[in-house]
């Protein structure tokens, strides 16, 4: 249960029924990981022992996550409280109803595991809360190698896949962050 509950803000991913919303959960975060993958074989020959570094470009790139948490959270607190009554009914689709598989404990201590249908709130909250947890992985992610030393040119693989997991994760937080400010600068104001 305590897993479940720490890993809450996942549930973003299995939102289902929005179209373009896999574009921003998987094929930009890819497409951005390989355009940067490419950038740093070309720019820097991938040259792992530069890239990751202290004061190298992962280094740096997590150095920037690390200022987002508060600011998600900010953002997820507004979506909380906005006082709108438009934003707690369902999303815009006159075809499908978005819908997110959630686990619960009912008042007589019975579980459930169903899909529910999400408000545009519920969607907002999901979200940020899903960029915050993401954030946070960074920040550990950063925290943790700034003490562990590994050996780059014995574990080539590892670091590879390091690199790769980290640039994924962050064009994928960076990406859901982006479709996040896109319904609160301008979707939000179009509720009827």
């Amino acid at each position: 249960m305590l897993i479940t509950q720490i890993a809450s803000p996942l549930n973003y991913l299995k939102i289902k029924s929005m179209n373009s919303k896999y574009l921003f959960d998987w094929l930009f975060p890819i497409l951005l990981t390989s355009i940067s993958c490419i950038y740093l074989y070309v720019v820097a020959n991938w040259d792992l022992n530069f890239i990751i570094i202290q004061s190298g470009f992962i280094d740096k790139l997590l150095a920037f996550t690390a200022l987002l948490p508060g600011f998600f959270i900010a953002a997820l607190a507004a979506i909380a409280t906005f006082p709108r009554k438009e934003i707690d009914f369902a999303l815009d689709n006159p075809n499908v109803e978005p819908t997110m598989k959630v686990n619960y404990v009912d008042k007589s201590g019975v579980h459930h595991k169903e899909d529910i249908i999400i408000s545009r709130r519920v969607f907002l909250c999901s979200l940020f809360s899903f960029v915050t947890f993401e954030s946070i992985v960074l920040l550990l992610i950063n925290l943790f190698s700034s003490v562990t030393v590994v050996p780059v040119d014995t574990f080539f693989v590892l670091t590879s896949f390091y690199v790769v997991l980290v640039l994924f994760i962050f064009w994928q937080m960076l990406t859901a962050a982006f479709l996040g400010l896109y319904y609160l600068s301008f979707r939000i104001h179009l509720l009827r």
